[in-house]
């Protein structure tokens, strides 16, 4: 963001510096390498230029200047949206499998109810951080009465509007997303406008405290000493043990009656099938068992010719018991053609399918 030093020829150098090829060059390859992780990481990395751009103005900064980053702003990220979006449609020429996932937007008619989706997916496991963030977003609007807090106050709240509006937009474009629906909303989608906020809220709090002559070093050390101490208090002591206990919990669930049910694939939806497959082959590993089992939900192509060639008749698969993955393994098993197949064995977590054989 923008730090008012809008005169003179601190912004003529920065300007010079932005059209170096060098940097430009260097800029539009770690745009590439982010689009190449997520392919619209750039919706909100403009949304975050824009904001900038908003602030800049509201600070002063000169128009011309403002412009003209935004300009190779803008050129760098359509590059890369450019390129993410080639990587997804070349994607089955370059691996030989079928693209297997969900393009383009939602209806506008059902914009609305994802919207409201999301949210409540998102309340539902974050709620407490929603609570605290909105806890500090008043005591920061509190700390900007302060006749400390005049000289920054304008541009502080500038800021955290334009923070705040660049994660609404992109939460806005997320939610309408056909991927993100097809993934039953999950928060996670959610992820880069929670941190714009985090970000637009402790720009609220530290900048008034920072503003402050009597408050600024005593609210350092404070927060030096609160963040290990918040950690051990959410947290607890380190301990290895605890951590295993956590993975066994979250994805031990399944592995006992995987193995016992012999399977060689394990099906259902995304959530649930990778953590049963990774705890499964971290036991299978432990117990000295040869037995491989591979996944079959969204993102399973790669391991596909590992299992491919087994007969169907000695093809076992496991379904994980629960709606979401009830359905999500009516959808995938057709895709890889294990269809139709029938119930062979219920278990208390899994139900045990095989392929029905062909006339």
């Amino acid at each position: 963001m923008g730090d008012g030093k809008t005169q003179g020829r601190p912004v003529s150098r920065n300007r010079s510096a932005r059209r170096h090829p060098w940097r430009l060059a260097g800029g539009l390859l770690l745009v590439l390498a982010g689009h190449w992780v997520n392919a619209a990481v750039g919706v909100v990395l403009g949304a975050l230029a824009l904001a900038r751009a908003v602030e800049d103005l509201l600070a002063g900064e000169a128009v011309g200047a403002v412009a003209e980053r935004l300009r190779v702003d803008a050129g760098l990220l359509s590059a890369g949206l450019l390129a993410g979006q080639a990587s997804i449609l070349l994607y089955p020429r370059w691996s030989g499998q079928p693209l297997r996932l969900a393009l383009g937007f939602l209806p506008v008619g059902e914009w609305p109810r994802a919207w409201w989706t999301m949210t409540e997916r998102a309340l539902e496991v974050q709620a407490a951080w929603a609570a605290a963030l909105g806890l500090a977003a008043v005591a920061g609007l509190a700390l900007l009465t302060l006749p400390s807090s005049g000289p920054v106050r304008r541009q502080v709240l500038a800021r955290a509007a334009t923070l705040g509006a660049a994660a609404l937009a992109y939460a806005a474009f997320s939610g309408a997303l056909a991927w993100v629906a097809e993934n039953a909303f999950h928060w996670r989608y959610l992820a880069p406008s929670a941190l714009l906020l985090h970000l637009a809220v402790l720009s609220l709090v530290a900048e008034p405290l920072a503003a402050s002559a009597r408050l600024a070093a005593p609210a350092l050390r404070a927060a030096t000493l609160l963040i290990p101490l918040a950690a051990l208090v959410t947290q607890g002591l380190p301990s290895a043990a605890r951590a295993r206990a956590d993975l066994d919990g979250v994805a031990g669930r399944w592995t006992e009656d995987v193995l016992a049910a012999r399977c060689g694939l394990v099906a259902g939806d995304y959530w649930t099938v990778w953590p049963a497959v990774w705890h499964v082959a971290l036991t299978s590993r432990e117990r000295g068992l040869p037995r491989p089992v591979y996944g079959l939900t969204h993102r399973s192509n790669p391991t596909v010719p590992l299992w491919w060639d087994t007969p169907r008749a000695a093809l076992r698969i496991c379904r994980i018991r629960g709606e979401a993955p009830e359905r999500e393994a009516a959808r995938w098993l057709p895709m890889y053609g294990l269809w139709p197949v029938e119930l062979v064995e219920r278990r208390a977590t899994v139900d045990v399918l095989r392929v029905v054989p062909g006339p």
